[in-house]
């Protein structure tokens, strides 16, 4: 149910970047979630 977790993931996500000012680190943290999603995803999800 890769589906349901990305989507909860991306709503996640956009309540972080709803945020005005959110911290370098957690930008940064971010960053380092999708960039890891996202390989996963590629290399497992299919």
């Amino acid at each position: 149910t890769w589906c349901g977790l990305k989507k909860r993931w991306l709503n996640q996500k956009a309540q972080i970047q709803s945020r005005r000012f959110p911290s370098w680190d957690e930008n940064w943290t971010e960053g380092v979630k999708i960039a890891w999603l996202n390989a996963y995803v590629q290399v497992f999800g299919k």
